[in-house]
């Protein structure tokens, strides 16, 4: 999935099934509108996850946690 964020930010999130059976979650990242690219990963076992654009914070469903973070 794509979202867009406060400040330039593109969010993109999804899985690099290439990594193992059930796959990794992966997230691209740019500040600045796409130009340059950040890649960040969060391993398996992620169940599902969530953005909000308007604080550009993720949510993350992984095993029994949940996660937030802001993305910057």
């Amino acid at each position: 999935k794509m979202y867009l964020g406060k400040g330039n930010l593109i969010y993109i999130n999804g899985i690099d099934s290439s990594r193992s059976y059930y796959g990794a979650d992966v997230e691209f990242v740019s500040t600045n509108w796409g130009k340059s690219w950040r890649k960040e990963d969060n391993g398996s076992n992620v169940y599902g996850g969530y953005f909000n654009p308007q604080t550009n914070e993720a949510w993350m469903l992984k095993i029994y946690s949940l996660y937030s973070r802001t993305v910057k």
